[in-house]
């Protein structure tokens, strides 16, 4: 009884004597403040500590500047592409809050994700901010090229692509190494890996080296920007260099280059209502193209989509100034074939024009368009949603469309590929049925007035 009574005595001792030993809370700057921490929803894109990543060099000795900023960030806040009240993803940003108490006081959020270098608490907190869409922009600084394994790089893509918004914007700085490359080395490179030959890109870099430092070993991979470009590529088919130019803490103007990559909105929900019509999607083995058994059909813009060896190959076969536009894969045969179709970005059905095939054996065929052509359907299929040659939603309501009126008739179906028996027989009844609906959307509008 008398334990019982001293009970509440204990509890107060130990509640105030548990902050003398606690840790002291660290400070930070205001935009971590708000986040709470709460279990993450996508743990195997976003894991928490280092312990879940392969990767023979961790990247904890590669964060070593606490005092100078990046200089993409001079670069971009100069520039003015950080998002005024919004957030900045730093994806790898170390240990230092230096970039964030800069930007905090130009309005701008910037939360560091990095497994390397923050604990657990505090990358939860920024990944339950983040992801779905949470980042006005991403910022990858001198992250790729210290580390080694590719697949690596695709994890850090992948979270990019979550945690940006419809048209938010990802920049990549590259660390190149101390050598200076020039156009022709950079053009060379970007060429062989292109074609997947990365080891003669590495040989030819006389690439990658690891590095011994009072904080641990690192390693850096000594390669130009333009080797990380494809790879990009393959999240973001509009990533693309640019170059910044901006004040140096010198105080004088010098040039960054940076890859830069915007996030489009996707159409899979348009997509998936075409799907219910029965039209198929954008083939499973590329992500983007149409898919007729075992041909795939792509916009030249996405060919690197296909096995680039096979395609290099191929290319060298075209005559000179062969101005080609769509791209026809044969999985099975590795034959590829080279279309012209000069109204693609024009008509809803385009023209399929002179199309030059080049067979895995070398032999070259040329098939010269007919007086009565064949058309395309489904153009939106070709290429992804960060198309820019036309509305690429506007081409999946017009697949809907003129599938409502073809229906499943097998027979009618088997026609529609020539351009005269769809301009005879099927455009006739798009319109009439544009017509009916228009009517009807002109009639419900009079009623409402009243």
């Amino acid at each position: 009884m008398f334990l019982f009574h001293l009970l509440p005595l204990i509890l107060v001792f130990f509640s105030l004597g548990s902050g003398a030993f606690a840790k002291p809370k660290l400070s930070c700057p205001k935009p971590y403040r708000a986040l709470a921490k709460i279990k993450i929803k996508n743990p195997a894109l976003w894991p928490l500590g280092a312990d879940g990543l392969v990767q023979e060099f961790d990247s904890a000795a590669t964060s070593i500047n606490s005092q100078s900023l990046p200089r993409a960030i001079l670069a971009l806040q100069e520039n003015g592409r950080f998002t005024e009240g919004g957030v900045n993803l730093d994806i790898g940003g170390g240990r230092f809050d230096n970039v964030a108490e800069y930007l905090q006081k130009k309005d701008v959020s910037n939360l560091v994700y990095d497994p390397f270098n923050r604990g657990a608490e505090h990358n939860s907190r920024v990944v339950n901010q983040v992801q779905n869409g949470g980042a006005d922009t991403v910022t990858v600084n001198n992250v790729l090229n210290v580390i080694r394994e590719r697949e690596n790089w695709q994890g850090i893509l992948e979270q990019a692509q979550n945690a940006l918004r419809d048209n938010g914007v990802l920049h990549i700085q590259i660390y190149e190494g101390a050598k200076s490359w020039t156009k022709a080395d950079r053009e060379h490179v970007e060429k062989l890996v292109r074609a997947g030959r990365w080891n003669e890109a590495l040989k030819y870099c006389n690439a990658g080296a690891s590095k011994e430092t009072a904080e641990g070993k690192s390693w850096q991979n000594n390669m130009p920007i333009e080797a990380y470009l494809p790879f990009v590529q393959k999240y973001f088919p509009d990533a693309h260099i640019e170059s910044f130019r901006y004040t140096a803490k010198s105080g004088n103007k010098q040039t960054l280059p940076l890859i830069v990559a915007r996030k489009v909105k996707s159409n899979e929900a348009l997509i998936q209502e075409a799907k219910e019509l029965g039209i198929e999607g954008r083939s499973k083995h590329y992500g983007v193209g149409k898919e007729m058994v075992s041909n795939v059909y792509l916009h030249k813009q996405y060919e690197q989509k296909i096995p680039q060896h096979v395609l290099q190959k191929a290319k060298k076969k075209l005559p000179k100034n062969f101005e080609y536009t769509v791209v026809k894969f044969n999985r099975l045969t590795n034959d590829i074939s080279f279309i012209v179709s000069k109204d693609f970005d024009t008509a809803a059905e385009p023209t399929v024009g002179d199309s030059l095939k080049v067979s895995f054996d070398g032999e070259v065929t040329l098939t010269k368009a007919p007086e009565d052509p064949l058309i395309y359907h489904h153009k939106w299929a070709f290429v992804g949603d960060d198309y820019s040659g036309f509305d690429v939603a506007q081409s999946i309501r017009r697949s809907m469309q003129w599938k409502k009126v073809v229906g499943t008739d097998k027979e009618v179906s088997s026609k529609i590929g020539r351009k005269s028996f769809w301009e005879e027989s099927i455009l006739p009844k798009i319109k009439s049925e544009n017509s009916d609906e228009s009517a009807t959307n002109k009639s419900t509008d009079a009623s409402n007035l009243h």
